[in-house]
C-alpha cells in the first residue's frame, strides 16, 4: 500500500496553511470533492458547514456528509467513498473509532486508501489512522464508549499525539512512549503542524517532536 495521508493536529491556527497547500497537491485536482465522516453528529450538522466553508476557502468542496451515530444514511457510503478525499474529523477518539467499526467503515476505508484516495484525519480522526489509539489519552479523551480494542487502521507505522505543548508537554509524551513497542515513534504535534504522508515519502511539517521508547529521536 502506498497511502496519501494528511494528518493535522488542528487546523484553524495560520500556521496549518501550510499543510493545506501539502494536501492540495497530494488530491492532485482542481475543485476536489471531499467527504466528511465527523466523530459525532452535531446538532443541525453545525461543525459539517463551518468546515465547509473551510474547504471551499481552499476551493474544494465538503460534500456528502456522513453521520455514523446518529441520523446514519446507509446509501451516502457509496457516495462518499467516490470522493476525492475523505475528511475525519476531531472529537472523541474512541467515540470515532467504535462508530467507524459498527458501521463497518474500517475495512471500506482501508480499501479506499489502496485505491488512492486521500485520508485526511484531524486529532482524533488523525490518531485513527495510526496503530492504536492510545495516545488520545494525552488529550484527555475519555472512554465514554464500551470499546477495549484500540488498534486503529494502522495506514501509519507511528504514533501520532496532537496538540503537544497545550495538552500535554515532552515529559508526559516521553512516559507514554515508554509503554509503547520498543521501536515504534510517536510524534508530539502542535497546533498548526502535521504530517504529510506521500506512498513511502513522510513529511513532517512544523515543530513536530519525535519520540522513541522516551528518547528524543
Amino acid at each position: 500500500m502506498m497511502p496519501k495521508l494528511c494528518l493535522y493536529s488542528e487546523q484553524l491556527s495560520c500556521d496549518a496553511r501550510r499543510i493545506d497547500q501539502l494536501l492540495l497537491e497530494l488530491i492532485g485536482k482542481p475543485r476536489a470533492r471531499i467527504g466528511f465522516i465527523p466523530s459525532a453528529a452535531a446538532p443541525g450538522d453545525a461543525f459539517y458547514y463551518s468546515q465547509r466553508e473551510y474547504y471551499a476557502r481552499l476551493g474544494a468542496k465538503l460534500s456528502p456528509c456522513v453521520n455514523l451515530d446518529q441520523r446514519f444514511v446507509p446509501q451516502r457510503i457509496d457516495e462518499l467513498l467516490q470522493c476525492d478525499a475523505i475528511h475525519l474529523s476531531g472529537g472523541n477518539t474512541h467515540h470515532s473509532l467504535f462508530w467507524l467499526r459498527r458501521r463497518g467503515l474500517t475495512a471500506l476505508l482501508l480499501d479506499y486508501v489502496e485505491r488512492g484516495g486521500v485520508l485526511i484525519g484531524v486529532s482524533a480522526g488523525a490518531i485513527v489512522m495510526t496503530p492504536e489509539i492510545a495516545s488520545c489519552q494525552l488529550c484527555g479523551d475519555e472512554r465514554d464508549i464500551d470499546l477495549s480494542d484500540l488498534c486503529g487502521l494502522a495506514l501509519t507505522d507511528f504514533g501520532f499525539a496532537p496538540h503537544f505543548g497545550r495538552a500535554f508537554d515532552l515529559a508526559a509524551l516521553q512516559t507514554f512512549s515508554r509503554d509503547r513497542e520498543p521501536e515504534r515513534i510517536v510524534y508530539g504535534c502542535p497546533d498548526g503542524a502535521g504530517i504529510v504522508i506521500d506512498g513511502d515519502r513522510v513529511q513532517l511539517v512544523g515543530d513536530v517532536v519525535a519520540v522513541k521508547a522516551g528518547v528524543v529521536q
